[in-house]
């Protein structure tokens, strides 16, 4: 149950919010609410890792204090959309979890660890 989306509709979606809500010249969404909804309203501190002080819009995760400020979409098992406005980039992630059970949440941690700490930082 759920949404079953390709990488290429995640990319999508995260390039509507990159380009503060419209798409092909076309407005989807009123850009003020793209704003509103990707800047941080709730603070969700983790301690350690690439995650330190993470907060919470409107469905997004936003990270303003890493070395580019971004938010993401979370999904189970480390599925990202990860949108980095200063860059202009969107990057998506996917993985099979349907196998990782208990696992679940490393694979998560690995995941963004890879793309705060490489991948990221590999598009300045």
């Amino acid at each position: 149950m759920g949404l079953d989306l390709r990488p290429r509709d995640l990319a999508r979606f995260g390039q509507l919010f990159l380009q503060r809500g419209t798409s092909a010249e076309r407005r989807i969404l009123p850009a003020e609410w793209v704003e509103r909804s990707s800047s941080a309203h709730f603070d969700w501190r983790f301690n350690s890792g690439s995650l330190r002080g993470i907060s919470y819009g409107y469905l997004w995760w936003v990270v303003p204090e890493a070395c580019e400020p971004f938010y993401f979409a979370w999904g189970f098992g480390g599925q990202y959309v990860v949108v980095v406005p200063d860059m202009y980039l969107v990057m998506v992630t996917t993985n099979d979890w349907r196998g990782v059970g208990a696992d679940a949440g490393r694979y998560e941690r690995m995941t963004m660890d890879v793309l705060v700490e490489y991948m990221i930082p590999a598009f300045r």
